[in-house]
């Protein structure tokens, strides 16, 4: 028997990763998406909270499976 109501949430991004090199003045370059992900995915949970100005970025999910990333961020 039906419940009457579906939830689901649906949501794509693309994200990739930039570094800022030493160069006078500094630009942003494109870093190894892959790598930088592993190496969130690989971090302890409470390394991956922090906070950058005056947002609290938390990370509590990151996972790699090939070229894939699941991940959950929150800001605020």
């Amino acid at each position: 028997m039906p419940r009457g109501y579906t939830t689901r949430k649906l949501e794509v991004f693309t994200i990739n990763a930039h570094v800022t090199n030493g160069a006078n003045p500094p630009r942003q370059v494109a870093a190894d998406d892959t790598a930088v992900f592993s190496a969130i995915s690989n971090l302890p949970n409470e390394a991956r909270v922090s906070m950058i100005g005056d947002k609290n970025i938390a990370i509590p999910r990151c996972s790699m499976d090939g070229t894939a990333l699941k991940l959950t961020a929150y800001e605020g």
